[in-house]
């Protein structure tokens, strides 16, 4: 994500832990690790490293 050739993984997760049922509000976290990428992410996106909702191994 920032170009220094680590992996980070980013997630969402409604905000309101009572009602989780209901949808008040969104939080988007970075997690910022030492695990370097070596090769190409399968997945790197919601639709696909190719945006086109299709894996390849």
């Amino acid at each position: 994500m920032d170009n220094d050739g680590m992996l980070d993984i980013v997630y969402c997760h409604g905000i309101n832990a009572i009602k989780t049922y209901t949808f008040d509000g969104l939080r988007v976290n970075r997690l910022k690790t030492t695990i370097p990428i070596t090769s190409k992410i399968k997945w790197g996106s919601y639709m696909g490293s190719n945006y086109d909702g299709v894996f390849e191994k």
